[in-house]
């Protein structure tokens, strides 16, 4: 979505023109025989500035939660002599590691019916503690609202790919669509293979 700013600034351009312009313009447009397709213009603008702000936001929600998932995986890690967790760098990490298979290896030999129940216990608590990490840190929400925003992407494009461009000014909208809702460099084929289809059928090949 790298051209959504250009694009926004190219319509604010315009807008500056005055409200002179304004009538005009709308007659302009509902007279283009793509007048369908161009109308979509502003929802577009709309929902990619609402996708924008809600990837940042799960951005910010990943950062949060990677930091706290990390400090209660800490939490787990074997300790120091000290009783402070220890990762692999430090010196006393393989012997801490031996020191806690000692210890797995005693319960087993006094437990061996429940070691897999254990290991079963532990793997849920660890599972709903980081669930409930996922909601502390709002992670939960952010992809839930990330889904619902590129529902609405998604369902715009879909009716632009539905509609047929018939003109110059819908193949142009087509284009600048697939350049700006796609991997930058890259643009999306889908739109592209429709606009391929709209100028064969033009051109009466189609």
């Amino acid at each position: 979505m790298t051209n959504v700013v250009n694009r926004r600034a190219a319509l604010g351009s315009i807008a500056a023109a005055g409200a002179m312009l304004a009538a005009p313009a709308a007659i302009a447009l509902t007279a283009n025989p793509d007048a369908e397709l161009l109308a979509l213009q502003s929802e577009i603008d709309a929902a990619d500035r609402e996708f924008s702000a809600v990837l940042t936001n799960l951005s910010r929600c990943q950062e949060r939660f990677y930091d706290l998932r990390d400090k209660l995986r800490s939490s787990e890690m074997p300790l120091s002599s000290a009783g402070e967790p220890i990762s692999p760098e430090d010196p006393e990490w393989k012997q801490a590691i031996a020191d806690f298979g000692k210890r797995v290896a005693e319960l087993r030999e006094r437990y061996p019916a429940r070691k897999e129940v254990v290991h079963d216990e532990a793997r849920e608590r660890r599972e709903q503690a980081e669930a409930e990490v996922r909601v502390k840190s709002g992670l939960a929400d952010a992809e839930q609202a990330e889904d619902e925003k590129s529902d609405v992407v998604s369902e715009l494009k879909d009716r632009v790919l539905a509609v047929q461009a018939t003109t110059l000014a819908g193949l142009i909208f087509k284009a600048k669509y697939a350049a700006a809702h796609y991997t930058p460099g890259e643009y999306d084929s889908d739109v592209m293979m429709s606009l391929v289809d709209d100028l064969l059928a033009m051109s009466g090949e189609a």
